[in-house]
């Protein structure tokens, strides 16, 4: 009868739109995944550039340290040439 077919349609018409709304979602998930993997990437990529800086300023660090070591030690013969480069620390 008319009754069950409205009934019929309106069950189709929600099925497909369920069915819609779940490959959106799975559409949305994949990309959110996608994304997910190329920050994690650009994470990985930082953290090494994070880690050569850290290493560069630790090795220019302990540079300044022995020259420091070295003009403290030779003072006598740099005179006031050493003062300015023993100031801070």
């Amino acid at each position: 009868d008319a009754e069950q077919q409205r009934k019929d349609v309106r069950r189709e018409r929600n099925r497909e739109h369920a069915r819609i709304s779940r490959e959106r979602k799975r559409q949305k998930l994949e990309h959110l995944q996608e994304e997910n993997d190329a920050l994690r990437r650009k994470e990985g990529v930082l953290v090494d550039e994070r880690n050569r800086l850290r290493a560069r300023v630790d090795a220019a660090e302990r540079d300044v340290a022995q020259l420091r070591a070295f003009i403290a030690t030779h003072r006598d013969k740099l005179g006031d040439v050493a003062a300015p480069m023993l100031g801070s620390g």
